[in-house]
């Protein structure tokens, strides 16, 4: 089964113990918007998974939900 993103978001963000404020400065993402991701009203676009990817040091692939590796490979995507 295939998880959604916030589920992943939630989960990479308890483990790096990073805050919603956090993310934000981290990513430039605004907090209002990670809060929408969080609680499943909006889908991030591309660049901003990319961002938040890079930021918890995961895969974009598995913050989407895929069935892959939750480490960041050593390729850019």
């Amino acid at each position: 089964m295939q998880e959604c993103f916030s589920n992943r978001l939630i989960y990479a963000m308890s483990l790096h113990n990073i805050k919603i404020s956090d993310l934000s400065y981290l990513t430039g993402i605004r907090k209002a918007k990670i809060k929408q991701y969080l609680n499943d009203l909006r889908e991030p676009k591309s660049q901003a998974i990319r961002d938040i990817a890079l930021v918890l040091n995961v895969s974009e692939d598995w913050l989407m939900g895929l069935d892959v590796p939750m480490e960041r490979s050593g390729t850019i995507h």
